[in-house]
């Protein structure tokens, strides 16, 4: 019965690390990133921000670092909201 349970523990967190790198890098394929939509989006509104302003916001949000490193923050991050002493509960979505 123990080897039962502890298989299934194992397999468990295994199905658990997949899911996540799945979700990770399906996020990670459209082309472009966010900070390249942003600046995009701010020059069809008029804005005349450049490729300069792009990269200083890519490394704002860290997508300047290799891949495996934004899949280890972005994990970090999870469990943190998912943990219960941080008071996610408790904290406002947005700050005003």
């Amino acid at each position: 019965m123990l080897a039962y349970l502890s298989r299934r523990l194992l397999l468990a967190g295994f199905t658990t690390i997949v899911i996540s790198m799945l979700a990770f890098f399906v996020m990670e394929v459209p082309p472009g990133d966010a900070a390249t939509k942003f600046v995009d989006l701010l020059m069809s509104a008029g804005d005349t921000s450049s490729m300069e302003h792009a990269e200083t916001i890519r490394k704002d949000l860290g997508l300047d670092k290799p891949v495996f490193q934004r899949y280890l923050w972005w994990t970090t991050k999870a469990r943190e909201q998912a943990s219960p002493r941080t008071g996610f509960a408790l904290r406002p979505r947005i700050r005003f």
